[in-house]
């Protein structure tokens, strides 16, 4: 997925729970103002054809809305946008290596696969995943590890302090800094709006801006950030904030 799509359609994301985001081209565009019109128009039409998005007349009005298809797909290029972690409580799944297989004796293949998933290395030959295993990693353990590996649930930490070493790990502490940041930005550009002291085209580069910095953030947030930093601002109501920056 391209830069500017994922910007568009992070625009329109919304939990499962929550009513859909409607916005109009217009404020979909103060993503990527640097796109030309007809780009503009294009990239809608891709991202329409792909199933991700669609549209509606209310009123002489089009309105853009993100799809079932749309949120998987943002999901999955940011997991930190999946609505299990409101209910994670802090279980996590081990993965030990055994005896390593004739067809595979380094366990390189399985090795690769959790650390592309973004698993916790806690020593060498063993893992952790928060809530638990992709399913990639799950097949693969079944179909080419049988006898090689052991998995289990993890609910409680019952000696040492987990916290230091899962927020160095994904230096979590850094990704928290940054969502604390782009939320002030945010929060000084809504005041700005609101006493009328931004006049001129620098308030579209900011936003544009500010959504490109959420974008890169959420590409590094494993997704339990916020059970681990509670007092960060949580993306639902980030995102709300950012609208009623685009709405202005």
């Amino acid at each position: 997925m391209k830069n500017n799509a994922q910007k568009i359609l992070l625009l329109l994301f919304s939990l499962p729970a929550q009513p859909p985001v409607l916005l109009t081209k217009n404020q979909l565009m103060a993503a990527v103002p640097d796109m030309t019109a007809g780009g503009f128009r294009s990239l809608l039409r891709f991202l329409e054809q792909k199933g991700w998005l669609s549209k509606e007349s209310i009123s002489q009005q089009q309105l853009i809305s993100l799809t079932a298809q749309g949120k998987e797909a943002l999901i999955a290029r940011f997991p930190a946008l999946n609505s299990r972690w409101l209910t994670w409580k802090g279980e996590w799944q081990a993965l030990v290596f055994l005896s390593a297989p004739k067809t595979d004796p380094q366990f390189r293949y399985l090795r690769q696969l959790v650390l592309t998933h973004h698993c916790l290395q806690l020593s060498r030959g063993v893992y952790l995943a928060a809530g638990g295993f992709d399913q990639a990693v799950l097949v693969a353990c079944d179909s080419l590890y049988q006898h090689s590996v052991v998995i289990f649930s993890v609910a409680n930490w019952d000696f040492g302090f987990d916290r230091p070493i899962i927020s160095k790990y994904y230096d979590l502490a850094s990704i928290a800094s940054i969502y604390s940041s782009i939320s002030s930005s945010i929060d000084q550009m809504l005041a700005n709006f609101n006493e009328n002291k931004l006049r001129t085209d620098q308030p579209k580069v900011s936003i544009a801006t500010t959504i490109d910095r959420l974008c890169q953030v959420l590409k590094e947030d494993p997704g339990f950030t916020g059970y681990y930093f509670p007092g960060l601002l949580d993306l639902p109501v980030l995102l709300g904030k950012l609208r009623q920056l685009i709405k202005i």
